[in-house]
């Protein structure tokens, strides 16, 4: 009994352990995604701090972690993407790296736009697109289509 317990503590600590590496890399690949994506913006010509900064689509590469297919039944950790997609890169921007950007994510309006939809997707020189006062930053594709590919899944087969 003393042995399938201390078996027991020992899984459980090198899951916990596991999770929060998993969890830690997320949180770094994040932090050096978001602090790339806002020097393009700050400096991109015509770039104001009264600028609209409108974030369209997913971000197309890939952020798979390889070796914590043990973690995808952990809530909160199943996740093998940094936070830098939708809603969440709005709020990690402005809360973790403390910026004043003032961001909009938008995909339904802006993705049906053909002159958005030929833009590259970032880190491309040309994924960004002046529309008045407001712009454009291509992440990748509609979020939506991402899930329904294979890229998706990679981690959790």
């Amino acid at each position: 009994m003393v042995l399938v317990c201390l078996v027991t503590i020992y899984k459980n600590g090198i899951m916990a352990n596991e999770a929060y590496l998993k969890l830690k890399l997320n949180y770094d690949a994040s932090v050096s995604t978001a602090t790339r994506l806002v020097d393009r913006i700050e400096t991109e010509p015509g770039y104001t701090s009264d600028t609209e900064v409108v974030f369209v689509g997913m971000p197309a590469y890939p952020e798979t972690r390889e070796g914590f297919k043990h973690t995808k039944e952990i809530t909160g950790a199943w996740m093998t993407r940094s936070f830098t997609f939708g809603e969440y890169l709005r709020s990690f921007i402005q809360q973790q790296l403390g910026t004043n950007i003032n961001i909009t994510v938008d995909d339904e309006v802006y993705l049906q736009r053909t002159d958005v939809l030929a833009l590259s997707n970032f880190p491309a020189q040309d994924c960004m697109l002046w529309d008045g006062d407001t712009l454009i930053v291509k992440l990748g594709g509609d979020f939506d289509t991402f899930w329904g590919t294979e890229m998706s899944d990679e981690y959790l087969e």
